[in-house]
């Protein structure tokens, strides 16, 4: 039956769907999956969660709901990150592309994404392993200085430190590498985008065989190898 308009807007309607599932389907206290319920039949009840509630995360914390645990060391097992990627996959509008960090998470899967991290390197190597495609920009995309801002500062919003530019291996680790080469390719470097945008980020020096690194005034974020060469202070 077809929902009267903005139905879905209103979060008391979510709730009495969620829990009437839960109570049905699910399991008591637990927060359902989007495939438990898309393959139930509720695939307006995950589009809403999503348009108009925040995710899956949110959502269960308000309902007071708790998401599936897994068993110790589940992630660790590329079959089981293998199986819970394709299983999303299988489901999206794009069949074939890895999803990314911000679907996932959005999604209620962001024990999905730290697992990746953490024991698979990043989302471009769990992407080839799995023979998926990784979204292509258009051309010219990078030169753009526009696109640059709003990919970082959505970066810093989801995975850094508020006010901290986030250091080549950062965006690396979290399968940004087009992002890091086009900051260096088109618009200077990692100090020069930082003040641009009006992020904090530090300084490296050397002495006497060692390295230390000092944050600038006001940072609190650290730079890798890929960035420290071009801030040395001369002799």
């Amino acid at each position: 039956m077809r929902k009267p308009k903005d139905y879905w807007k209103d979060f008391r309607n979510v709730r009495r769907e969620v829990l009437a599932f839960v109570d049905d389907q699910g399991e008591p206290g637990k927060m359902p999956t989007i495939t438990e319920l898309r393959g139930a039949g509720h695939g307006s009840l995950v589009i809403a969660i999503h348009k108009y509630h925040g995710d899956f995360p949110k959502v269960a914390r308000r309902l007071r709901l708790a998401m599936t645990h897994k068993p110790k060391g589940y992630w660790k097992d590329f079959r089981n990150l293998k199986r819970e990627i394709l299983a999303f996959v299988s489901e999206s509008a794009e069949p074939g592309r890895m999803p990314t960090m911000r679907e996932l998470k959005h999604a209620g899967h962001a024990s999905l994404v730290s697992a990746i991290h953490q024991y698979h390197g990043s989302l471009f190597e769990v992407a080839q392993r799995l023979d998926l495609s990784v979204p292509q920009r258009p051309i010219g995309y990078w030169k753009d200085f526009g696109n640059v801002r709003q990919e970082l500062l959505a970066f810093v919003a989801e995975h850094g430190i508020a006010g901290k530019m986030p250091t080549g291996s950062e965006l690396r680790r979290a399968g940004q590498n087009s992002l890091a080469s086009a900051i260096h390719k088109y618009h200077g470097d990692f100090r020069e985008v930082a003040h641009r945008l009006g992020l904090s980020i530090t300084r490296t020096y050397e002495g006497r065989g060692r390295r230390f690194d000092r944050p600038e005034s006001g940072s609190s974020g650290w730079l890798d190898p890929s960035e420290r060469g071009q801030f040395r202070p001369t002799p």
